[in-house]
């Protein structure tokens, strides 16, 4: 045990130092806008989401004029870090004699460094809660030891964490902490009461923090309910859990100031309603960037393309809601990484951040599912894609256009692990690509647990056959 616990530590070293060296150097545009955000909280208070629809950014000095669409978890914890670094993120236009305007956003250094210190204690945390898990199920230290570095030092990850910065590591080590909790040995019933009731709450708290979550967190709640119709009280203890971290956060903002929710609400609706979704360089539904893409080059209306998404969700995501309903033969790691699965397949909208939550649930999967081997390695080898991306793109780009003095060493390093592609027709293919990719990666996890189900199913209707038992030994006469 004091060895597997040292090559933890290791691995976490590793991560941390990968992490630190990074960290001041990127930055993504969310970061600028994450001090906006913080800004606004300290100013206004409880009034914040009467400020965070967007159209009141230059009043109150956002760079951008993205809407905050973040649960008060996500804008309190940017507002302690800002506390440590409260320089002013500075932002302009400029237009030279006859040129076309650039628009200039510089984040302070340290704003960047307080703002990625959220990010990396989350991200060490999931790697940790990884490693229990697996331990918890498995009581293989091997296995641990290997989900938890699958994820801690996955590229996905140390992208979304610190090189562009963003919050999906808190989302993420929140629906870890929840299924942890859920994995509670059962021969205490009140201990199992409080684990549903901390899971609830940590499963609320995930979806309102990001709600792209909202699949991966509906997924573990649902297995819960459904594992225990006959036990009302642990039914109750994590629906009651839910509904205090979904409603507590807001109810000081709207006893304050009337109306947030309705204005939250209304964000989330705004924010989610589909379009096109240029550049498509970021863009990772291959149907939207497709749509995207036509629509650009030869103005054809595609939006019906995009507006149906939810068709093709639905249907992905039916088979796996009769697992869990029905059959009850979904566990809550693999429950969430399918639902988080058919998420990032079918929405419209997938933002390569997202993907830090699926890094997070895919260890997760092959340590713990009973899938086939072969469809383990399909799942290595969609998130491996994933992280291709990562060595196309050029990442470069984020250490230089949001920082006033570039670090050239960073910037040379970056260049030479990319290919540097900057044709949009590339990504193009990379986004249909994935999505077929994924959608491969579903159906041959259905046809895997579909197939048991039928094995198991034919296996209990079908009567066992009996060898007939002699009454007597001896020879007839």
């Amino acid at each position: 045990m004091k060895k597997s616990i040292a090559i933890l530590i290791a691995v976490l070293t590793v991560g941390l130092l990968i992490r630190a060296w990074i960290t001041p150097y990127t930055s993504g545009s969310d970061i600028a806008q994450f001090a906006g955000f913080a800004d606004t909280l300290r100013r206004r208070g409880l009034c914040f989401y009467h400020y965070a629809d967007g159209s009141h950014h230059i009043e109150e000095g956002w760079p951008y004029s993205w809407p905050c669409p973040y649960g008060p978890l996500a804008v309190f914890l940017m507002y302690v870090a800002r506390l440590f670094a409260p320089s002013k993120v500075d932002f302009w236009w400029s237009c030279g004699w006859g040129s076309e305007c650039t628009y200039y956003v510089y984040v302070p250094v340290n704003w960047i460094i307080a703002s990625k210190a959220v990010f990396i204690v989350f991200d060490t945390l999931s790697a940790i809660l990884i490693y229990l898990i697996v331990l918890r199920r498995t009581s293989s230290t091997a296995r641990a030891l290997a989900a938890s570095a699958l994820y801690y030092l996955n590229p996905v990850t140390i992208y979304v964490s610190v090189v562009y910065g963003m919050l999906d590591p808190v989302s993420t080590a929140l629906i870890l902490l929840a299924i942890l909790f859920l994995y509670t040995d059962e021969s205490s019933l009140r201990r199992l009461y409080i684990a549903y009731f901390i899971a609830g709450l940590v499963l609320g708290l995930a979806a309102t923090t990001k709600p792209n979550t909202l699949f991966a967190a509906a997924a573990v709640f649902l297995v819960a309910v459904a594992k225990n119709l006959r036990r009302r009280l642990l039914v109750l203890s994590i629906v009651a859990g839910l509904v205090c971290s979904v409603l507590a956060p807001f109810i000081p903002f709207d006893v304050v100031c009337p109306g947030t929710i309705e204005i939250f609400t209304s964000i989330l609706l705004d924010v989610g309603k589909p379009g096109y979704n240029p550049p498509i360089q970021y863009s990772f539904n291959g149907f939207t960037s497709l749509a995207t893409f036509i629509n650009e080059k030869t103005g054809f209306d595609m939006l019906w393309l995009i507006n149906n998404w939810w068709i093709a969700a639905a249907l992905a995501l039916l088979p796996a809601l009769y697992a869990v309903l029905v059959k009850k033969k979904l566990d809550f790691a693999e429950a969430a990484y399918i639902f988080y699965l058919v998420y990032t397949t079918t929405y419209w909208r997938v933002n390569y951040q997202y993907f830090a939550v699926l890094a997070g649930l895919v260890p997760l999967y092959i340590f713990l599912s009973r899938s086939s081997r072969q469809t383990k390695a399909l799942t290595l080898i969609h998130i491996a894609y994933v992280g291709l991306w990562l060595f196309i793109f050029p990442t470069s780009w984020w250490a230089h256009v949001h920082i006033r003095e570039p670090n050239q060493f960073i910037i040379e390093l970056l260049d030479r692990l990319s290919m540097m592609v900057f044709a949009e027709e590339v990504y193009l293919v990379y986004s249909v690509i994935l999505t077929v990719l994924s959608y491969s990666t579903l159906t041959a996890i259905y046809i895997d647990l579909f197939a048991k189900v039928s094995e198991e199913t034919r296996s209990i209707v079908q009567p066992a056959t009996h060898t007939p038992q002699l009454l007597y030994t001896e020879s007839p006469p």
